[in-house]
């Protein structure tokens, strides 16, 4: 696979005209490769600078309106809650969740079988656990 990647020739895109808006805004026709080329060259520049909006993200801001006045925060979430949140799950819990797997599928983008994660010795269970 590799070698016919290597192979192949690289595309070359040629540009030999151009519509565009000029300075003052109206839609102008090029032929000439020196306007091509300055142009080209300034939307690839301006291509990836991020331009900030009121509808971008800012995390500063847990919601935007309207949302804010319907969907309110959490003022206090118990402790006893959070607590279920962090504890460390257990040897047991890890073989009934992988005993529910369904076979002739791989859980993750490493494409691992569960017929295979089934079988896995306790040994590697426990270090999963660490």
């Amino acid at each position: 696979m590799l070698n016919s990647i290597l192979d192949q020739k690289p595309n070359i895109i040629k540009i030999d005209r151009l519509i565009y808006n000029d300075d003052n805004n109206v839609k102008s026709f090029t032929t000439d490769p020196e306007v091509i080329e300055s142009i080209t060259i300034e939307h690839f520049k301006k291509i990836s600078t991020i331009t900030t909006t009121d509808r971008s993200y800012n995390p500063n801001i847990t919601l935007r309106q309207p949302w804010h006045d319907i969907y309110q925060p959490f003022t206090h979430i118990p402790l006893s809650e959070i607590n279920k949140l962090i504890v460390p799950i257990t040897l047991e819990e890890l073989v009934i969740n992988i005993k529910d797997l369904p076979n002739n599928k791989a859980t993750g983008p490493n494409n691992i079988s569960n017929e295979i994660i089934k079988k896995l010795p306790q040994q590697m269970l426990e270090e999963l656990l660490i």
